[in-house]
């Protein structure tokens, strides 16, 4: 049986806890605006996440860049190892172990000092492994 995919129709759904105060608040900034609460708060949260003091910006060679725009990938484990090049500070605990096994072993890299995304995807479920192992026994 062939894999098929699904594209999503709709964004991702969050869940977030607010005051009963808050809520009055967002429900207000809704109305003011004609938006629903949901569409209010999502444009409230991308105008936060693309200001210039969001800690989101980089500087990488001469410009400054959007780390969400250089990160981002449908594919988790390039999302990692994009995260990884451009901002190491930002990955979570799990990430930084995936890291760790992808930069120690040069089969990872090319000849040019550039990861091997290919062969990245390809044995991400070995990479895992190896990072829980190491977890096991260093963590």
């Amino acid at each position: 049986m062939p894999v098929t995919f699904k594209k999503a129709g709709r964004d991702e759904r969050l869940a977030i806890r607010l005051s009963p105060q808050d809520k009055f608040a967002a429900e207000l900034y809704a109305r003011k605006h004609d938006e629903t609460v949901s569409s209010a708060i999502k444009s409230l949260m991308t105008a936060v996440f693309k200001s210039s003091d969001s800690g989101l910006y980089k500087h990488i060679g001469e410009d400054e860049v959007f780390l969400p725009s250089v990160c981002w990938d449908e594919l988790y484990p390039d999302r990692v190892v994009k995260l990884a090049l451009n901002a190491p500070e930002l990955l979570d605990r799990n990430e930084s172990i995936y890291w760790k096994v992808i930069e120690e072993n040069a089969q990872y890299w090319t000849g040019k000092k550039e990861p091997d995304f290919k062969r990245i995807r390809a044995e991400w479920d070995q990479i895992t492994a190896t990072a829980m192992k190491m977890l096991d026994e260093y963590g």
